[in-house]
């Protein structure tokens, strides 16, 4: 052979190579959707590496809907690589990172509870719903229950896997390398459970979202729920600490629920009880610490601002993560605020205003209101709004005493929930309940000025009413617009405070369904969360 034949081949080579190369980056680079078979179904979980490799998978050509799958079945996106197994029954979710592809988390799927517990779905094949440039969408045939239907879903662009759980599903349970699962409260404190070793488990009070943090520091798993779970709980799937945390979580019929991989160096960070560091937010954004109680319940504040005074810290571990993004935040670091706006459509104060039943199409938050008022000072217009900047403030007043009502009646159930732990005295489950009615005790009972908002807010409203054409009123305007928002503020914790320790009580007796008091005390928290 020639050496002109030899340098012909190898020119050839390098040149597929190329090319192979330069689609691998473009595909990298630019959003996509696609469906894939991998002709053989894996007997074992597949590294990362594998499953970047994608060796004998087949591309599913766009818009076809009728594919025979011969293996297992793989939605990719160009964030995620979501791995839906028959053999091992698990979604299996890898996540693309600066160093390339990580698997993340595992997802098994169950029927509802009978007298075997949750038994796994196990999928033996699959059916394609959407397949397009945008979205693709998969729907498991289950083994043991062929009339179970659950959707699986990505979008291009998103770090987020959907699942939608139609009939005979009912749970799903995600395993993690975490450490710790947080559950956090936008406007209260988080919760921050270390799960216990298997078969023990912490229960999880989830309403929107959970988290498990993962990787040392470089990535959050987030769970987001459309419906808050019935049940819920977190524990080790094996004896040592590094072995890994699942999340357990009932769901419900028709209510989505979405994994969503938070990639970015340095997103949280821990620090041992009591320990100091240097530490420093790697990028700007909203960042929050929690102070985690031997109960879970931490102690949590923003970052900048420190610990609240006069308030002792617990002796857990501190988790600090950024929340909610500022001005400066990178628009291609997505946030737990983030993943609750886009799946849910709202951010956490409207979330909240929902759930409680006190929302309103023009929502007169002391937050909304005081800043449109003060931007008319600022623009000199507030002579020409004089009529409106008197209606939203008295909508706002109105909206603080439905606040204020509501938190009310947190309080005055908490005396009837605690009549019923003391006829349970004996209960083991009772003093549990009872050291969690004296933080909802706490969280009804506001101080200073926020004791009485209403009131004070009206005072404070018809102080601003009063600057309206007077010269160099602005200063005195924000002053007052101040006032209004820590008010605002305060009521925000307290009620979702309240929420949060009634949604703790439900879940402390749905872990003992057949005890005499969980039996009397988990319909009254039910009605308590509902009552509008």
């Amino acid at each position: 052979m020639s050496v002109r034949v030899i340098f012909s081949a190898a020119l050839c080579l390098v040149l597929a190579f190329s090319a192979l190369a330069l689609a691998v980056e473009k595909e990298a680079d630019t959003p996509f959707c696609r469906i894939f078979d991998t002709g053989t179904p894996a007997r074992e979980t597949p590294t990362a590496e594998a499953v970047a490799r994608r060796d004998g998978w087949k591309r599913i050509a766009e818009n076809t809907l009728t594919h025979e799958f011969a293996g297992d079945a793989a939605l990719v996106n160009d964030k995620l690589t979501a791995l839906i197994t028959t053999r091992l029954g698990y979604v299996h979710v890898y996540s693309k990172t600066a160093d390339g592809l990580r698997w993340r988390a595992s997802m098994s799927i169950h029927r509802p509870r009978d007298w075997d517990g949750y038994v796994n779905l196990e999928p033996r094949s699959f059916k394609i719903v959407e397949n397009t440039p945008g979205a693709v969408m998969l729907q498991p045939t289950f083994v043991i229950d062929p009339e179970a239907v659950v959707r699986l879903r990505l979008t291009t662009g998103e770090a987020m896997l959907e699942v939608q759980p139609q009939q005979g599903v009912g749970a799903v349970t995600v395993r993690s390398l975490a450490r710790h699962t947080l559950v956090p409260e936008f406007f209260a404190d988080d919760l921050v459970i270390t799960p216990p070793p298997s078969p023990r488990c912490a229960l999880l009070p989830v309403e929107a979202q959970c988290m498990h943090l993962v990787d040392g520091g470089d990535a959050v798993v987030v769970f987001a729920f459309q419906a808050s779970p019935p049940f819920a709980y977190a524990r080790r799937y094996g004896v040592e600490a590094q072995d890994g945390s699942l999340a357990f979580s009932e769901v419900l019929k028709g209510k989505s629920l979405w994994l969503a991989f938070l990639e970015e160096k340095g997103i949280w960070h821990s620090r041992a009880a009591g320990a100091k560091d240097d530490w420093k937010p790697p990028f700007p954004a909203k960042w929050r610490c929690s102070v985690a109680g031997n109960d879970g319940l931490a102690v949590s504040y923003d970052y900048e601002k420190g610990p609240p005074a006069g308030v002792a810290l617990p002796d857990g571990p501190t988790i600090i993560y950024p929340i909610d993004r500022t001005k400066a935040t990178p628009l291609t670091t997505i946030l737990p605020i983030d993943v609750m706006r886009n799946t849910l459509g709202v951010g956490p104060c409207q979330y909240v205003l929902q759930a409680e039943g006190l929302a309103s199409e023009a929502n007169p938050t002391p937050e909304q209101v005081s800043h449109w008022v003060e931007q008319q000072f600022k623009r000199k217009k507030e002579k020409a709004a004089r009529d409106e900047i008197k209606d939203r403030l008295a909508q706002m007043v109105d909206h603080v005493a439905r606040i204020q009502a509501r938190i009310g009646q947190y309080g005055g159930s908490a005396k009837q929930l605690r009549t019923l732990c003391q006829k349970h005295a004996g209960d083991e489950g009772a003093a549990r309940c009872l050291a969690i009615l004296d933080h909802l005790d706490q969280a009804a009972a506001m101080k200073d000025e926020a004791t009485d908002a209403p009131k004070a807010v009206k005072q404070l409203a018809d102080g601003i009413v009063a600057l309206i054409g007077k010269d160099n009123a602005l200063a005195e305007c924000e002053k007052l617009g101040e006032r209004i928002r820590a008010i605002g503020s305060a009521q925000d914790a307290a009620l979702a405070r309240c929420r949060l320790h009634v949604r703790r009580l439900r879940a402390e007796c749905a872990s003992r369904p057949s005890s005499a008091l969980s039996k009397e005390l988990q319909p009254l928290a039910d009605q308590i969360l509902q009552k509008k």
